[in-house]
């Protein structure tokens, strides 16, 4: 996949999975609903049955790549490089992050203002969201 050339830099968000659980939709749902326009999506799935149509059901366009082979998170990861060409960030997530609706936009803004490579979000507890287990930095 190439991009097409538009205002905002491209991003590509990578999800690797490795199972589809109770709360894959959640995930799933905050990627389709990110506000930024210029934004493709990658699923990298690791488990041994395909995935393919619910995680298109939820994300419409998403490309989904199988890849039971892969070790670990890192090693499915890396496949982003042969499927994306022309992208200035990715975001790489895995399936117990779940985006609020400005995610990608605010990292983007970040990254710009700042001229940063690697950014990092806040993250939040999953069962507790006013419990913050991380900061990002640059």
């Amino acid at each position: 996949m190439t991009f097409e050339s538009k205002l905002v830099p491209p991003v590509v968000a990578v999800l690797v999975m490795d199972h589809s659980e109770t709360s894959i939709d959640e995930v799933l749902e905050g990627i389709a609903g990110q506000t930024y326009e210029n934004l493709q999506v990658v699923v990298l799935h690791r488990g041994q049955s395909s995935i393919q149509e619910h995680i298109t059901s939820v994300v419409p366009g998403a490309v989904v790549k199988e890849v039971p082979d892969a070790r670990s998170f890192g090693e499915a990861a890396n496949q982003v490089q042969k499927l994306v060409e022309g992208a200035a960030f990715y975001l790489f997530l895995d399936e117990g992050t779940a985006l609020t609706a400005d995610s990608v936009s605010l990292l983007v803004e970040e990254a710009v203002q700042s001229n940063a490579g690697i950014l990092g979000p806040k993250v939040l507890d999953w069962d507790d969201p006013s419990r913050i287990m991380s900061m990002g930095s640059l």
